[in-house]
């Protein structure tokens, strides 16, 4: 429990963002920012996955079974919290997603003239987002990034196993600014 205090009271003034896990019946996790303790209790400000403000939370600690602080998970939940305004902001439709579009060619050939990333998954059940780097004939070839904005290599896949293309999602919005951030700090590629 004396853990458990000294990463609460670190926490608190800095407004860090923390899981914390729960058992009582069955195990929880709830992510917030601190916003009062005592020895009974843990009250929070909640956020879900996606940086939504979800309300309060009142913890009994008896039933803390963990705290987890700064890993990868709750740095992308911080992000989003931080960001949302751009992640969230609703940008007018792209003039070339109409009625004449075709086929899915057009749309890669459109991201990588614009450097756009895209969320695309294929009827193999892989899936993945990524900047599209050549269209050629039946395929595509493309850098993937995972949903931290981690870069994870290229890939060629082909055009005909394509099922959806997701484009400008706030997910994808997220991870783009993360992958500029990297970047920015010589981490990305």
């Amino acid at each position: 429990m004396k853990l458990f205090k000294k990463i609460i009271e670190k926490a608190k003034p800095t407004q860090k963002l923390l899981a914390v896990r729960v058992e009582k019946g069955e195990s929880r996790m709830y992510l917030g920012q601190v916003i009062a303790y005592n020895d009974e209790l843990l009250i929070l400000n909640a956020f879900n996955k996606y940086g939504h403000f979800d309300g309060q939370v009142i913890l009994e600690f008896e039933h803390v079974e963990a705290i987890e602080f700064d890993d990868t998970f709750l740095r992308k939940v911080q992000h989003w919290i931080d960001y949302k305004a751009q992640i969230y902001e609703q940008n007018p439709t792209p003039s070339f997603l109409d009625s004449t579009l075709k086929d899915y060619e057009v749309i890669l050939k459109k991201a990588k003239e614009v450097h756009k990333l895209i969320d695309f998954h294929l009827s193999t059940g892989v899936e993945g987002f990524g900047y599209i780097l050549e269209v050629e004939e039946s395929q595509f070839m493309v850098r993937l990034y995972n949903n931290y904005g981690e870069y994870e290599g290229f890939a060629v896949y082909e055009i005909f196993d394509l099922d959806t293309i997701k484009w400008d999602t706030p997910e994808l919005r997220a991870v783009e600014l993360m992958i500029d951030q990297q970047q920015s700090l010589g981490n990305g590629r």
